[in-house]
């Protein structure tokens, strides 16, 4: 699925307050990265308690609040933390590249622009030293 530029922030954004995901162990998430940086510190217990045969926290939490059915669908068929993280993380990058797109670097041979400028010149109330010529009388 396309997803828009407008779409792929309103993802990748935090959730409001009052739609944050509590881990069991009672730490809060409020978007997508949060959740891919808790996904590689939690310990396996309070993943098994989101994930697992009867239920997936995560999955739900994406579709319903996070608004990302096509992450939600990948979760699903999940059951490992390890995997989790991988489609967590392959979405984030996915979408920052909608968001924030790397632009291609363009080559510019460079150009001497000389800048001149003109200004009236300031009189200077001493005269000028000139050097000195040698008038020496020829000899004859």
């Amino acid at each position: 699925m396309v997803i828009t530029l407008e779409k792929a922030r309103q993802i990748i954004s935090n959730v409001p307050e009052d739609k944050a995901f509590w881990l069991a162990d009672g730490h809060k998430l409020m978007s997508l990265k949060e959740l891919r940086n808790a996904l590689t510190t939690i310990p396996s217990d309070v993943f098994n308690h989101h994930v697992n045969d009867q239920r997936n926290d995560f999955a739900n939490w994406t579709k319903d609040v996070v608004r990302d059915s096509d992450l939600s669908d990948e979760l699903r068929k999940t059951r490992t933390q390890h995997l989790t993280l991988l489609k967590v993380n392959a979405r984030i990058r996915e979408l920052e590249s909608i968001v924030q797109p790397k632009f291609t670097r363009v080559s510019i041979s460079p150009v001497r622009v000389t800048i001149k400028h003109h200004s009236a010149k300031k009189k200077s109330s001493k005269p000028k030293k000139h050097a000195k010529k040698s008038h020496k009388k020829k000899r004859r």
